[in-house]
């Protein structure tokens, strides 16, 4: 039984390092450009969070380069319909569940649910 409970100590710190790691990382240190499924999904979860739409408007775009993304969102998907409005062309499950961690704690709400993702694998 006691082993059992150390491991689940173990499991939890391990956790906890990561969700560290992922709330203090700068991540524009990091890369300095957002690139395919990243820039979908980052404006999608941006649309969701702040326009409840999914919806691809100059606001979109201007709030990436808001943020401090000079280079611009590259290899964005997206779909146009009969009517000549412009939509997201990724699955919208990803995005749905990012968009509350990005309206909250802006771009580090994709490191801190990729995670908690992770942990809840583990």
């Amino acid at each position: 039984m006691k082993r059992f409970q150390f491991e689940h100590y173990v499991l939890f710190g391990l956790c906890g390092f990561l969700l560290a790691i992922a709330v203090t990382t700068d991540y524009h240190r990091v890369v300095d450009y957002l690139f395919s499924d990243e820039a979908v999904y980052y404006m999608m979860a941006q649309s969701l969070a702040f326009d409840r739409d999914m919806e691809y408007t100059p606001q979109d775009l201007q709030r990436v380069y808001a943020e401090g993304w000079y280079a611009g969102p590259q290899g964005v998907y997206l779909t146009k319909t009969e009517a000549g409005k412009i939509y997201y062309g990724k699955y919208l499950a990803y995005a749905f569940f990012l968009a509350p961690f990005i309206a909250v704690f802006g771009l580090k709400g994709f490191l801190i649910l990729n995670v908690l993702l992770l942990c809840g694998m583990i």
